[in-house]
């Protein structure tokens, strides 16, 4: 089983692709139709993770994948999609100039809670 979801970050002009398996070999085939580049590919292929991160970029679009294997318990699953998610939100701000510090952390919290939020209605199916 692997589902996937491809959305338009418009705030930051950017697409997230989530994509959550139940299986390696679903996951490899999937980079493979997506046309991964042969680093990532070979990540992937690695099947040595339970989540991963990718940007992809085209002459129109920066794509910013999340992928999750699925766990048997529950709370280290969480635990990798938010490590996960942390890294796609770091690799977007740092994109468009947005640094991290005390005094401007509001971007990276608000984007982390908006994609995890959206992690789990699409993990869930809502």
């Amino acid at each position: 089983m692997l589902k996937s979801k491809d959305f338009e970050l418009p705030i930051y002009s950017c697409r997230v692709i989530f994509v959550y398996s139940t299986s390696y070999n679903d996951i490899i085939k999937f980079a493979k139709e997506q046309d991964f580049d042969d680093y990532n590919q070979k990540e992937i292929e690695s099947k040595d993770y339970h989540g991963i991160n990718c940007v992809l970029e085209d002459k129109n679009h920066k794509y910013y994948y999340i992928i999750v294997k699925k766990k048997k318990d529950k709370y280290e699953e969480l635990d990798t999609i938010t490590h996960e998610i942390s890294h796609g939100v770091c690799n977007i701000l740092e994109s468009k100039g947005i640094s991290i510090n005390e005094s401007g952390n509001e971007p990276y919290a608000y984007l982390t809670g908006y994609l995890n939020k959206e992690f789990f209605k699409f993990k869930d199916g809502k």
